[in-house]
Order: C-alpha cells, then sequence, then structure tokens
C-alpha cells in the first residue's frame, strides 16, 4: 500500500516544527528535480528543509502537476508532506484517484496564539491572506481529516512527533528516530 501523510493547520501553527522533530536524526539528501524533495530512509518529504516556510513552502507555485505525475510514476511508497503549497482538495482528491492511501491531520491551534508565535518569529504576513488561510484551513478540515487526526499545536512537541511517528507513512524510518 502507497502512504501520503500530509499536514496542515494555520501559519504559526507549528507544521514545521513537528515534522522536523518526527524527522530528526534522519538521514535526509535533498534532491532538487523533478521538484525540490527530500529522500530519506524508507520515504520522501516532499518540499525542502529550511528554518521557516520550509516543506511544500518551499515549492513554486505552479509545482501541482509536476508533483502529482511524480507521484504517479514513483516506486517509493512511504511520502510525507506539510504546508499549504499542496494543500487543496483538487490535489487530495488527485492523489486519491491515483490510489495512495491519503492521511491529512490537522495541527490545530487558536489564532491568538498561532498570530503571537508568528510575530516572535519575524513572520510578518498580510492578516487577510492569514485569515484566508484559516478559512482554507477549516474547510480542508471539514472535507479530509477524520477525528483521530486532529491534533492539539499545543500538544507537547514530542507527543506530536510521535503520532507522526506511529502513521504508516513513517514507518519506513528507522526506529529509534520515530521514539520521540
Amino acid at each position: 500500500m502507497r502512504n501520503l501523510f500530509y499536514l496542515i493547520g494555520v501559519p504559526g501553527a507549528g507544521k514545521s516544527t513537528i515534522f522536523q522533530r518526527a524527522l530528526k536524526d534522519i538521514p535526509v539528501i535533498s534532491e532538487p528535480r523533478p521538484f525540490l524533495h527530500c529522500v530519506y530512509p524508507g520515504g520522501v518529504q516532499l518540499g525542502g528543509l529550511r528554518e521557516s516556510f520550509s516543506g511544500t513552502d518551499t515549492l513554486p507555485m505552479n509545482v501541482q502537476p509536476n508533483v502529482l505525475h511524480w507521484l504517479s510514476t514513483t516506486t517509493c511508497a512511504n511520502i510525507v508532506a506539510e504546508g499549504d503549497r499542496l494543500a487543496n482538495g483538487q490535489f487530495f482528491d488527485a492523489v486519491v484517484a491515483q490510489g495512495w492511501r491519503l492521511t491529512v491531520a490537522s495541527l490545530e491551534l487558536p489564532a491568538s496564539i498561532a498570530a503571537t508565535r508568528r510575530e516572535s518569529r519575524r513572520s510578518y504576513q498580510n492578516p487577510s491572506w492569514v485569515r484566508g488561510r484559516g478559512t482554507k484551513v477549516t474547510n480542508l478540515v471539514r472535507a479530509y481529516v477524520r477525528p483521530e487526526w486532529r491534533m492539539n499545536a499545543l500538544d507537547p512537541i514530542d507527543l506530536l512527533a510521535k503520532r507522526l511517528g506511529d502513521h504508516p507513512a513513517f514507518k519506513g524510518l528507522p526506529v529509534e528516530s520515530r521514539q520521540a
């Protein structure tokens, strides 16, 4: 079975932080083509690694067709992703149509705390854009996130990282890396 795990949340929820913790101590090779992705033992993370705006947010706006084509031809059975760039119904529906077992998880956080986090990292995004992302995430949660994958971003980071690591898409990872 091919597994694709995708973490969504409002800007400042901690998506990149949780992913980095879940994938810590795992040897990663960054591949620039056919689009930026990170190869690790047992799987692939869509997008790149950097301090802020990591994951799929490192990809160009027009990347979705390239990623879908790649997903239709890859032999990799475990794909993980986080970020806004590919978080949309069209992408999720196409992934399922290709036969992937899709899990969308939501990292949920009150807007005021997310705003404080963004400010502390000096991320000053347009308030209208941030509200739009919140609406988008709310709609995606309603359509794609099962109740057991709605996670509280205020829970301890190691607990959240372990939840990700327990998902089948992360199972190809070395066991010691999944024990956050």
